[in-house]
């Protein structure tokens, strides 16, 4: 994304005219083919960087965008400033420390979490790890459900079950990185909800051992349901994916599932 923001762009047409060269001009301004880019002259002690994820889709209507952004550790950003200038003679490596999210679906609603990198607690988990997340609710605001485990090296069981009569928006986030043992993900919502839900599930593993996930909704939702699973592995074992929606759904459902392995077991898709 730097990378196209300081972009060459030509300027061609009747964009560019040069000042000096149309001085003494008395006619029709002369345009001229050119060049333009964008640098960062001087970097700051702390750099933040703001990614738009929303975008106008039609006239009035606002939504969310979620394409997942990809980004290193430590970034350098030498190559985004201009190296003529004074003020970059320093240091233009920066290390991550902190990632803001938004969660929700338009500028009026949602909250934020900020996932911060603390030194003194950096660690890699021997054990297994459990994750039950229960809620009854008739709510009419949204329900948002993120969670982001890495470096594990046992087993990992994540249980969420919803009960609800909302009228907002579902979104569940599960992202796994780099697990040495079984993996369960189990998602049971029952709603009358009338507005869109959202299950996006990323897994990106080395795991010698099998990978559930279970899946079960049971809807009159009148409104679309959207169920993203992606996993990246060389697993050798078992990779089950079940799929079970009951809906009398007037709308539409998307169900979308991407698995990149070397694995040299079996890989069963089921959806009902």
């Amino acid at each position: 994304m730097l990378a196209q923001f300081t972009d060459t762009e030509e300027l061609d047409g009747e964009i560019y005219h040069c000042e000096k060269c149309n001085a003494k001009r008395k006619k029709d301004i002369l345009y001229t083919k050119a060049e333009k880019r964008l640098l960062i002259k001087k970097l700051p002690p702390v750099l933040r960087l703001h990614l738009k994820r929303f975008r106008w889709s039609g006239r009035l209507h606002r939504e969310k965008i979620h394409t997942p952004a990809m980004f290193d550790e430590v970034l350098d950003m030498g190559p985004f400033c201009d190296c003529k200038s004074d003020t970059n003679t320093g240091n233009v490596n920066y290390r991550l420390t902190g990632v803001v999210i938004h969660h929700g679906t338009g500028f009026k609603s949602g909250h934020y979490t900020a996932n911060c990198w603390n030194s003194e607690a950096e660690t890699t988990s021997n054990h297994q790890i459990d994750i039950n997340t229960e809620i009854t609710t008739t709510s009419n605001h949204q329900i948002d459900i993120y969670i982001e485990l890495t470096i594990l090296n046992y087993q990992i069981d994540i249980n969420t079950e919803i009960t609800t009569t909302s009228n907002h928006q579902i979104d569940i986030y599960i992202e796994i990185t780099t697990s040495n043992h079984q993996i369960h993900i189990n998602t049971e919502i029952e709603t009358t909800s009338n507005h869109q839900m959202d299950i996006n599930t990323e897994i990106k593993t080395t795991s010698n051992h099998q990978i559930d996930i279970y899946t079960e909704i049971t809807t009159t939702s009148n409104h679309q349901i959207d169920i993203y699973t992606e996993i990246e592995t060389t697993s050798n074992h078992q990779i089950d994916i079940n799929t079970e929606i009951k809906t009398t759904s007037n709308h539409q459902i998307d169900i979308n599932t991407e698995i990149t392995t070397t694995s040299n077991h079996q890989i069963d898709i089921c959806r009902q």
